[in-house]
């Protein structure tokens, strides 16, 4: 829902759904990845592709730091 109604809010449409939301646009390389973009989460044990989670990155501070925001719940 956090992803839906931010890009709501802009007047843009999105997928209220995570999965189908990471079928909108391009992905992008770890490398390459910006405050804005969005990530999505595969559960360890899923089929591969399965989206479980999403949220939207809000800094880069490195590779193996990358803050973002998300709803923990659909509430």
């Amino acid at each position: 829902g956090l992803i839906y109604n931010a890009f709501m809010s802009t007047g843009l449409r999105m997928p209220r759904i995570s999965w189908q939301q990471a079928e909108v646009g391009p992905e992008v390389d770890l490398n390459d990845i910006l405050p804005g973009d969005l990530v999505f989460f595969v559960p360890e044990n899923a089929t591969a592709g399965y989206v479980s989670h999403a949220g939207i990155v809000t800094d880069v501070r490195g590779p193996d730091d990358i803050r973002f925001i998300h709803a923990s719940t659909s509430r």
